[in-house]
């Protein structure tokens, strides 16, 4: 979901809005996973589980839980509409509850995704504040020599894959975002081609991993 959304926020929206909202959700999946290995927290008994999922992580804190509030409410301060606020506060609710549900987490995880995941938010709603093209390659080099601490300093034998990926995600966009504003080569379409070249973009990514698998 987040490696097809946000690219699509930041191609048919505001790029600096897109950019600091994939900040604060790339952080929060790598907070999300470090958390998960310093507790070592175990989920509930498997019989539990329903819909058939096997998750292989931890439990604490929960990750839908953390991630759902710093992607949700952080597309809502950048929207700043009321429909969009009451759907974000919806779906805060229900993602948590259905991590309930499924038996994949107990009320410990719930609670502690919901604690970092608002930490996280306000943080990162601080430290993404600049404005100006030297304030924000100075907060990117500095996200990027911190995220890149937190991967050596890892509490287990060695990081998940995913927090690898999420990392590379992080140093590629900004190398694409900051290309974008200071290269002649990439002029700004025009807003009735974004939807349909959009579409078109997912259609053949998704053509590209049909192939591949």
């Amino acid at each position: 979901f987040f490696f097809l959304i946000l690219p699509l926020l930041y191609w048919i929206g505001e790029k600096n809005a897109a950019t600091r909202i994939m900040a604060s959700v790339v952080f929060s999946g790598l907070i999300t996973f470090f958390l998960k290995d310093l507790f070592e927290d175990p989920r509930p008994p498997s019989h539990l589980w329903l819909a058939g999922e096997s998750p292989t992580s931890f439990g604490l804190p929960s990750g839908h839980t953390l991630m759902a509030i710093v992607f949700w409410f952080s597309v809502s301060l950048e929207l700043k509409h009321k429909w969009f606020t009451r759907l974000a506060f919806r779906l805060v609710l229900l993602i948590p509850f259905s991590r309930l549900y499924l038996g994949v987490h107990d009320l410990e995880d719930i609670i502690g995704g919901a604690i970092a995941g608002i930490i996280t938010l306000f943080i990162f709603r601080f430290a993404l504040r600049a404005e100006s093209p030297r304030g924000r390659v100075k907060t990117a080099i500095i996200l990027t020599v911190i995220a890149a601490t937190v991967l050596a300093l890892w509490p287990a034998e060695s990081p998940p894959g995913k927090s690898i990926i999420m990392l590379g995600l992080f140093v590629g966009w900004m190398a694409g975002y900051l290309l974008n504003f200071s290269s002649p080569f990439f002029p700004h379409p025009k807003r009735w081609m974004k939807l349909p070249v959009a579409i078109a973009g997912l259609f053949v990514l998704g053509l590209v991993i049909w192939v591949l698998r």
